[in-house]
This record gives C-alpha cells, structure tokens and sequence, in this order.
C-alpha cells in the first residue's frame, strides 16, 4: 500500500502495469532454472534482505496525503485541503500539488487554486511532462470566474515611504495598475506614505467581478504646534513684580520712620541754622548725616515699588484672555529689609 500511495503522490501512473508485466516476462526463464536447478539436487532458497528503514518525514507526508483523501471522501474540504498543504511541505510532489489545486477550488479559493495549476503547469512543461496541457487546463477553466482587483496610484511617484498593502501582504509597486486575481469575500487594502495620513478601503471581490481602487491623494499629517499658554506665565510674573512693589514701598515707609527717627536724635540740643545745624562739642553729627543718607534710600526704595506696582497691574490686566490663575500658585517670593546704620536695601528670596 505505501508504494502505490507514494506512486499516487508523485503522479507516477501506470507503474503498477509495468512491473506486472516486466514480472509475467521474467517468470518462465526463472521458472526453467528453478527446475533444472531442483533437479540437480534442490538448492536452499537465498534469505531475504532486510527491508531499508523509511524516511520519517516521507512515512508522515504519505500518511497526511491518505487522510487528505479520506477527509475529501467525506466532504471535509478545509480540512483535507490543510492535511494535503501539509504532506507537500514534508515531501514536495506535483501528484499532491495537483490535488491541493483542486481541493482549493473546491473550497472557493479559486484565485489561489488558479496560482496552483498555472505553477504546476508551468513545472511539468519545464521538463516535458505530457500531463502539463491537463493543468493548464484546470487553469484556463477558472480565469472567467476570477475575481479581479487593480489598484491605481497615479500620484506614487511624488510621495516617499509609499507602502500598499492588501490584507495585510505589501502588493509590489511594480503590480499597481495590474488586475489582480484574488479569491472572493473581503479584502482590505491599505496605502500609507511618509508624513501623510493612511488611506484604507475594503473591497468585497465577487465571481467574475474586477474592481477597480483609484487612490486619492493622501491627506497631509497635521503636525501638533504646542501653543504654551502665555497668559497664566504673566500674570504670575505680574503678581511677583507688583508684590515686590508693595513690599518695597513697605520698606521704604519702614526706612523712612527709622530715618527720622535717627534724624531727630542726632540733632537734639543742636541749633537750626537754616542751611545747617550747629551742635555742641560730643554731639553725634555724623548720625544726623547717616539718618539722611537712609532717608534717601527710603525714596528710592518707595519710588522703585511704585513702579513694580504700576508694572506688574500692567503686566495683570494685559495678560492674554482666556488665561486662567491656576489653583496653586507655584510663584513665590519673600521679601526682607535690610538696614543698619550704615545702609539700607531689600533680600529677595523665593521661586518663580
């Protein structure tokens, strides 16, 4: 039974008949021999060689190719087409491609059936095989059922990273404008190009239809420009600078009390000249002049947070619209005189 399964799956028809034949020629020669060598005094017959021990790999190709058989016998076609695609890739032969082709057409895949029979043809014509015309002919029975697809791109030259695709396999830039067979049902196909957007349409592909998709020109991607929202920024920086204002404006009626203050005790007992007092021998003097000189600075620190103040309501009031103070200010800053005798100012400390 294996011989003549093997036989089967590699298309070797008519063997059978031969070796009976070649066996009926042989026998009455042997049979003469036999008798004359029995008479001569009966020969032991010769011990069998051992049978060669069988490719595992051709044991299972033969035993899928039986139960292909069997399951087409029953009308398992999707199975039996799976069981014959199986025992080819064991063991290639063009009797089980040819019944993979037809187990295929049978299933409705008759694009691939087609691809089937047109390869198998196209192998036995390569080495003069005279069942070539019957594959080709297989072939020529399904082209009028064919469905067919062609997929135009007229514009695939003007774009870069061009990718077609059709149900997930890339069609080959070289087969864009072709009709294509393609088995019936649904086919999805795809077409992406660098920096556009994807272009995807189904086709349901019917007996004996040809479909035509001309793809429109890809959409460019819109590229995401972040727009920072610049108003919240400001009215934080306006929030900081009016509140450096205020505290220097504080300082500054701080310095301006001290400063007096100072001023008064240094010129107590001393006499207004108009332009100048003139104090007694041991007088502080030298403090009058440094109560001045803060003073000074009193003004100009209180001019300076006048001028943060106007500054940061502007920098409030003119922020973008739309802007809303978030809920936690992160903006921080902490302000603190400075001043002695000697001088007078402002430490700034915190974050932005």
């Amino acid at each position: 039974m294996h011989s003549s399964s093997t036989a089967r799956r590699r298309g070797v028809f008519g063997v059978g008949v031969a070796i009976t034949l070649l066996v009926s020629l042989a026998s009455g020669p042997a049979l003469a021999q036999q008798k004359s060598t029995s008479a001569q005094g009966k020969p032991k017959p010769a011990a069998a060689a051992p049978a060669p021990a069988q490719d595992p790999k051709l044991v299972e190709a033969e035993r899928l190719f039986v139960e292909a058989k069997r399951l087409m016998n029953e009308m398992r076609v999707s199975e039996a087409c799976r069981a014959f695609e199986e025992s080819q890739k064991l063991d290639p032969a063009v009797g089980t491609q040819f019944n993979i082709a037809d187990c295929l057409e049978r299933e409705g895949r008759i694009a691939t059936a087609y691809r089937q029979f047109s390869d198998l043809h196209d192998v036995l014509a390569r080495v003069g095989d005279d069942r070539a015309p019957q594959a080709e002919a297989r072939a020529r029975a399904l082209e009028p059922k064919l469905p067919r697809i062609t997929i135009r791109i007229p514009w695939s030259k003007s774009v870069s990273g061009l990718v077609v695709m059709r149900d997930g396999e890339t069609v080959e830039h070289s087969m864009l404008g072709t009709s294509v067979p393609v088995d019936p049902g649904a086919h999805k196909i795809v077409v992406q190009a660098t920096n556009k957007k994807d272009y995807a349409v189904t086709v349901n592909a019917a007996l004996g239809k040809a479909d035509v998709v001309d793809v429109p020109a890809l959409a460019d991607v819109e590229r995401q420009v972040v727009v920072r929202n610049t108003g919240v920024s400001q009215r934080n920086i306006g929030l900081v600078v009016a509140g450096v204002g205020v505290a220097a404006v504080g300082t500054s009626v701080v310095l301006g009390f001290v400063a007096k203050g100072n001023y008064d005790g240094a010129v107590e007992g001393c006499t207004d000249l108009g332009d100048r007092y003139q104090c007694p021998p041991g007088n502080r003097s030298g403090d009058a002049a440094s109560a001045q000189s803060m003073g000074t600075v009193a003004t100009i620190v209180g001019g300076i947070g006048a001028v943060a103040i106007v500054t940061g309501g502007v920098l409030w009031f003119t922020a973008p619209k739309g802007a809303k103070t978030p809920e936690k200010q992160s903006a921080r800053i902490d302000v603190v005189p400075v001043f002695d005798t000697q001088r007078a100012g402002l430490m700034l400390s915190g974050t932005l």
